[in-house]
């Protein structure tokens, strides 16, 4: 009877809040002012957990348009169409984002793997003619230009193509608007073609005309071994036909230079130049060995690299500014060069 009673009071003794457990007796135990802060701080928190549940929706690939449509804030609700577009490779996603933006998801979703055939599935001409292209650049393949259906975009397409060096038919060249990039894309696609195969046959049909609308560097770019600057100095003292330009790139590229003697300028130092011109004819005087001479002289002996740009020829007025920041040792002086793998040559070789 004692033991009974005992346990009976033991178990009054506990208080209620004893029994409680967990957030429970934690909630029971503090004040209402502090519940109240604690309800605000949970508030907030599932607010953030809200906002991190849109980022999640946004990053990860939607399983549908409808899915998109759903989300509030806009850069989500775009970023979760641009990721279904790219994960389905459905072009026609890319039409619920802002005009400026589709272009960039056409192109994107093209390239992940949807390939030429969702370009043409676009139905904005426009846009789909910029897919083509972009394709064509990205890929390499010159075939793609010829099914852009606005011509003047076909024809930077496929002069692109020449320029960077892949243009895989030559006849495409012909689909060029311009006459003079026209006949520029066929100059091209012949001397990269007499490079890659080292066949003089391809030289043989270049034209035996001084180049003069193509630069030296846009012939030569490709071929890092070419780019050297006795290479260039020994072309642009030259007024080498392209044929003849074709002819001198295989024999130096195989070392046999076999073609040398078509470089005819003397190899002698500016200052013997400068003799030989003062004391000649006058149709010598004018030649243009001569009067790149007198400009370079000119131009190193007033360290003004920008009086090399009065040149008349490209050629002449950058190889004057290599010899003027040569001379100087000066690689600001190279930013006056015009063409750009030139200006690389010149710096590295002033900044030592």
């Amino acid at each position: 009877m004692l033991k009974a009673q005992f346990k009976s009071e033991l178990k009054a003794s506990v208080s209620e809040p004893q029994k409680l457990k967990g957030i429970e007796r934690v909630i029971h135990s503090i004040d209402a002012k502090q519940r109240k802060s604690i309800m605000l701080i949970l508030f907030f928190v599932l607010i953030g957990l809200a906002a991190i549940s849109i980022i999640v929706r946004e990053v990860t690939p939607a399983t549908g348009i409808n899915s998109c449509k759903s989300i509030l804030y806009s850069a989500q609700k775009y970023g979760c169409f641009e990721q279904l577009a790219l994960s389905s490779g459905n072009i026609s996603v890319c039409s619920y984002l802002p005009s400026g933006e589709v272009q960039g998801c056409v192109n994107q979703t093209a390239l992940k793997g949807a390939g030429l055939s969702a370009c043409r599935e676009e139905t904005n001409s426009s846009i789909a003619n910029e897919c083509i292209y972009n394709m064509s650049v990205s890929v390499g393949l010159s075939s793609y230009c010829t099914q852009i259906s606005n011509q003047s975009l076909e024809s930077g397409c496929i002069y692109n193509a020449a320029t960077s060096g892949y243009l895989d038919n030559g006849s495409y060249c012909s689909e060029i608007l311009n006459t003079s990039e026209s006949s520029d894309c066929r100059i091209i696609y012949g001397y990269d073609t007499a490079l890659k195969q080292m066949n003089r046959t391809y030289c043989d049909v270049l034209p035996n005309a001084v180049y003069n609308s193509l630069p030296t560097s846009v012939l030569v770019g490709s071929y890092p071994k070419l780019s050297n600057l006795s290479f260039i100095e020994e072309v642009s003292f030259s007024n080498l036909t392209y044929n003849q330009l074709c002819h001198y790139s295989i024999s130096y590229l195989s070392g046999t230079q076999a073609n040398a003697s078509i470089i005819s300028p003397p190899n002698a130092t500016s200052e013997n130049l400068s003799a030989i011109c003062s004391s000649s004819n006058s149709t010598l005087r004018s030649s243009p060995a001569c009067y790149f001479t007198n400009l370079i002289d000119n131009a190193s002996l007033s360290n003004n690299p920008k009086a090399c740009l009065a040149a008349n020829n490209t050629n002449y007025a950058n190889i004057c500014i290599l010899a003027v920041a040569y001379k100087y040792h000066n690689s600001t002086d190279c930013r006056y060069a015009t063409d750009n793998s030139i200006k690389g040559i010149c710096i590295s070789n002033t900044t030592n």
